[in-house]
């Protein structure tokens, strides 16, 4: 078995006998909040089982009709996920309206607190797990999976919360009033993993990535490195994908060239912990670029050296060479 999906396949075993715990407490209370956690525990089992497929799909070897790999289904799997937990919400917050007329007090509530706590902090632990597997494994899917999974922990804890004062007080509003703050948050956790999956799905730049990676090209620029534009940087399953654009000597042969090229992509590299595949361009120098070419004993030189730029964000990403007459740099 793939190590990557092993320990997710035994948390979702897991997962599998707290719903059930779940579940039995449902029935025991008849509980409004209760029933708004199953329901989120119920499509959380669905999507942590898409989501171990999808991280497995994902690390599958290239192909001739995927050369870039498989990665985007991660971005599918946590986009449905989001999906789901909004569909969630929606159906929280009806159950939970219909029960306001009602005003029936839930039973055997001490059993249904003890039983929904403790589900919920085995399911919070499960969450963390997911978050530490999607840092290590720079999975969006499992990523999202935690989220939700730490989402079912918050609800769990505001249920035994509300709950608890609903045994207090005898108030039995307050059981459907909790359903509806649930069904909230859930809404809310549903837009955050909504919104980050459609951003990998449309190639969105990783603005916190891209900054620490041009702040290090800059910081540890070489003088012949004149300039990097056009430069792209996109993620792909359990790996990133740089283009770029570097600007070297014209008159340089090309094994040297080819030097340069290794050295940034190493650099580059140095910013990552997990694996970056590059495509890099080499262009040659133009006379625009003599006024900001820091090489000494260039013997081609039609223009004095004047100052540098400083490579950021916005101009890395230009597509067309830098040169002091350009206003957009």
């Amino acid at each position: 078995m793939n190590p990557i999906i092993r320990l997710p396949l035994q948390l979702l075993s897991v997962g599998f006998l707290l719903l059930a715990v779940k579940i039995y407490a449902y029935f025991s209370t008849h509980s409004i909040a209760i029933l708004s956690d199953v329901l989120e525990s119920s499509v959380h089992l669905l999507a942590g089982a898409l989501t171990i497929f999808s991280v497995w799909y994902a690390r599958q070897p290239r192909d001739a009709s995927h050369p870039y790999g498989h990665g985007k289904i991660e971005f599918i799997s946590a986009a449905f996920e989001g999906l789901l937990m909004a569909i969630t919400a929606l159906g929280i917050v009806y159950q939970a309206v219909m029960h306001l007329a009602e005003g029936k007090m839930p039973e055997q509530l001490s059993l249904g607190l003890a039983l929904t706590l403790g589900a919920g902090m085995v399911n919070g632990a499960i969450g963390l797990v997911y978050k530490r597997l999607g840092k290590r494994q720079l999975s969006v899917a499992f990523t999202a999976e935690g989220e939700h999974l730490l989402s079912d922990f918050y609800t769990s804890v505001g249920v035994t919360l509300g709950l608890g004062l609903v045994l207090w007080t005898g108030i039995p509003w307050i059981d459907p009033a909790i359903g509806l703050v649930m069904g909230g948050i859930v809404g809310y956790q549903s837009f955050s993993v909504l919104r980050k999956a459609l951003a990998g799905l449309m190639d969105a730049a990783d603005v916190n990535v891209l900054e620490r990676v041009v702040a290090t090209l800059d910081a540890r620029r070489k003088s012949e490195w004149i300039d990097v534009h056009h430069f792209r940087l996109v993620h792909y399953g359990g790996q990133y994908h740089v283009d770029a654009h570097l600007t070297l000597p014209h008159y340089w042969d090309l094994q040297r060239v080819h030097d340069e090229v290794d050295a940034m992509e190493e650099l580059i590299a140095s910013t990552f912990e997990h694996e970056v595949e590059f495509s890099v361009h080499a262009d040659p120098c133009v006379p625009d670029s003599c006024s900001l070419c820091q090489v000494a004993d260039c013997a081609v030189r039609e223009h004095p050296f004047e100052r540098t730029i400083s490579w950021t964000v916005d101009n890395v990403l230009v597509n067309g060479k830098h040169s002091l007459m350009r206003t957009d740099l």
